[in-house]
């Protein structure tokens, strides 16, 4: 008799018992055969081509994609395949304005500012140089 009365309650508790079981036995599969993904990562130094200098001081990845790597002699973009390096020249009057880079930022309109110890850079992307 005194389980009667707690009869509707043990069932209700039961019931979502049961669909706790069932959920878990659904999700479960999923997340015992899932597989991490298969990530490639390619070391980048400066000795076979790569970056400009061993010492970064800054890096920064636009919305383009591109990794920047700022260092103490140029600023390197790194387009997932290849290094391009940007450097003063002192005979252009569009290339960097030292090859000392100590900051990168690029703003809401996409514009890549690059911060020197001689002067803020203004990165042209169509004719890859400086202003």
């Amino acid at each position: 008799m005194f389980l009667m009365n707690y009869y509707p309650l043990i069932t209700q508790w039961f019931k979502k018992l049961l669909i706790i079981n069932v959920f878990i036995l659904v999700i479960q599969p999923y997340s015992i055969f899932s597989q991490a993904p298969k990530l490639k990562f390619k070391h980048i130094s400066y000795e076979q081509n790569g970056l400009s200098n061993s010492t970064i001081e800054s890096i920064f990845q636009d919305k383009k994609g591109f990794i920047w790597f700022a260092t103490r002699d140029g600023l390197n973009r790194y387009d997932g395949y290849q290094v391009t390096i940007f450097r003063h020249d002192p005979k252009e009057i569009t290339s960097i304005s030292d090859n000392y880079i100590q900051c990168l930022y690029e703003d809401r309109d996409q514009t890549l500012w690059v911060g020197t110890r001689n002067g803020l850079n203004r990165f042209n992307r169509t004719a890859n140089n400086y202003h």
